[in-house]
């Protein structure tokens, strides 16, 4: 029974091959991995009855389960989540492949270590990375951009809107997401940049990004700076062990 984590760039089928897994039945979760013979589903479907009722039939002690890039939301109770561990908890062994540790800090992680815990479900994880492998580097090219005074004033302007409408519904007592006016103010300064460009509020190992000359772009760059230097600490962590 194998149950390895692997963050970075890793090959699927010399993973397989290296803990003699090639030629067990394979179930794969998340983006295609292109291995013929594989039942592969993407990580959505992994809630749906056609893929629920017969994996859970069918993944035994034998079988092999590979989550590739399943990391795809920062709620660890996600529904898709707890399917995936019902699945974890009837392979015999369990390859988790993803490019990056985290979305959006550092707790996202143990999204991916609850998938090759000895229970899945856990909530407290020890201080063992004996299991998890990591192989990944992050660059980023950054280009700053003026935005011209139309795009300023058409800023300001949704800012003060958004700003009213949250206000307005805190008197109401509705419950407001707190990030969704800088997220609005990022999404009209989008409009503006070059094309090209990856979005500020996303997180990969290569991005070329647009910096805009606004207060919300320079939040999600810095946020972008924050997420960068919380993998690569991690990383230092891991690379050692491989």
């Amino acid at each position: 029974m194998v149950k390895e984590a692997f963050i970075g760039n890793y090959d699927i089928r010399e993973v397989l091959d290296r803990y003699g897994l090639t030629g067990r039945k394979l179930y794969i979760a998340g983006e295609d991995a292109h291995i013929e013979g594989a039942w592969q589903v993407t990580f959505h479907e992994t809630i749906m009855y056609r893929v629920m009722f017969p994996w859970l039939q069918e993944i035994n002690k034998d079988s092999v389960l590979i989550l590739n890039q399943c990391l795809r939301n920062v709620k660890p109770n996600l529904l898709d989540y707890n399917c995936i561990r019902h699945y974890c908890q009837q392979a015999g062994s369990i390859l988790v492949f993803n490019s990056l540790p985290l979305l959006q800090s550092i707790k996202d992680f143990n999204i991916l270590r609850s998938f090759i815990a000895p229970n899945p479900f856990m909530k407290q994880f020890d201080n063992d990375y004996s299991h998890i492998h990591a192989n990944f580097e992050i660059h980023y090219q950054v280009d700053e951009f003026a935005l011209p005074p139309e795009a300023h004033e058409k800023y300001a302007k949704m800012k003060a809107d958004l700003i009213a409408d949250r206000m307005e519904k805190a008197e109401r007592a509705i419950t407001c997401d707190t990030g969704i006016i800088p997220r609005h103010l990022l999404r009209l300064a989008d409009k503006y940049k070059p094309k090209g460009y990856d979005r500020l509020d996303d997180f990969k190992p290569d991005m070329r990004v647009c910096v805009a000359d606004t207060k919300a772009d320079r939040y999600f760059y810095q946020e972008l700076l924050r997420k960068k230097k919380e993998a690569e600490s991690l990383y230092d962590h891991l690379s050692s062990r491989d």
